[in-house]
């Protein structure tokens, strides 16, 4: 089925932009938006915030005029970008709760609502499972874009669900360890890059006929199965290794996916909780300075950036009901 091109601009891309050559991007990760109690948040796994350390870098978004805008980021020690990991350290995740509005940058974005990422709950009942319809839209390396974001898009399947066996991985901080996570695994496309990328299911559902035939269909809606952590790989067969060499490695096609829940937990951690506080009380004094300085009757909207026609947008996914298994 299709997908709507909104749930791509929900996507940007993490790199190094050269000051001399604004075309000169290098990216090195995907990450995504989410607007959760009206505070923008950036969403990418762990590994690609601790590869990117204190040093520089930006945050590549597209505009409504066939370009892009390179968001700067002086390092993660500033103010406006503060990364938070999940308090499990074999969850790789990372959310920063964002000091600016892209969109007030000119950047053409929409926010994934925090009511489209799946709930634990659902997962519990079955409302998605083995064979499920699977899209991953985040970076391909060899063509990202020259001029702006070129997010793309990988169809798959589910393949495994979370359960008590835990899914072994590379350790992303001992690049010799190994270590076991609690994550889904997806049949699909799996190239470097695409670590940090929202990857959303579209569940299936049952119809009942008065003959009593059941026929078994895709759900219309979308749910954010999870992120894109990483990708099996292993050495090539005989053929392909006869023209590549021996000693590399490629993708399987089974990608690791960690659980839309634990981004849920993130989103409500302490931390995380009290620096969104802090954003939206520094909104709201920036907003009546705003008001003041205004015509009586004129309104703005800086305190609120996850703007609600933008939920709307997304395939009407932002509806108030959650999803009920069929």
């Amino acid at each position: 089925m299709r997908l709507s091109d909104d749930i791509r601009k929900t996507v940007v891309f993490i790199g190094y932009a050269d000051p001399a050559d604004p075309s000169d991007f290098t990216c090195i990760g995907t990450a995504f938006l989410v607007g959760h109690n009206h505070i923008s948040h950036l969403v990418t796994v762990k590994h690609v915030a601790l590869d990117l350390g204190d040093d520089p870098f930006s945050i590549r978004m597209n505009d409504g005029d066939g370009g892009c805008h390179h968001l700067k980021v002086e390092g993660t020690t500033e103010s406006h970008l503060t990364w938070h990991f999940h308090p499990d350290p074999d969850v790789d995740l990372a959310v920063s709760a964002l000091r600016f509005d892209a969109r007030k940058h000119g950047a053409d974005v929409l926010h994934l609502p925090s009511e489209m990422i799946m709930q634990a709950w659902q997962i519990e009942d079955n409302l998605v499972g083995i064979g499920d319809m699977v899209y991953t839209v985040g970076l391909f390396k060899l063509m990202s874009g020259r001029n702006r974001n070129l997010p793309i898009v990988h169809t798959g399947n589910i393949a495994m669900l979370p359960g008590d066996e835990r899914v072994p991985i590379h350790d992303w901080e001992k690049p010799k360890g190994r270590r076991w996570v609690e994550a889904y695994l997806v049949e699909s496309q799996s190239l470097d890059g695409l670590s940090g990328s929202p990857v959303f299911a579209r569940p299936t559902m049952e119809l009942h006929f008065s003959d009593a035939k059941v026929a078994i269909a895709p759900h219309q809606k979308l749910l954010l199965l999870g992120i894109w952590q990483a990708a099996w790989d292993a050495k090539p067969d005989e053929v392909l290794a006869s023209g590549v060499g021996r000693n590399v490695k490629v993708p399987v096609g089974l990608g690791v996916v960690v659980p839309a829940p634990k981004l849920l937990e993130l989103l409500e951690d302490p931390k995380l909780k009290q620096e969104r506080k802090d954003k939206q009380e520094e909104s709201l004094t920036e907003e009546t300075a705003t008001l003041e300085r205004t015509t009586v009757g004129q309104r703005t909207t800086a305190g609120n950036p996850t703007h609600l026609e933008d939920f709307n947008r997304l395939l009407g996914a932002a509806a108030k009901k959650p999803l009920q298994a069929d």
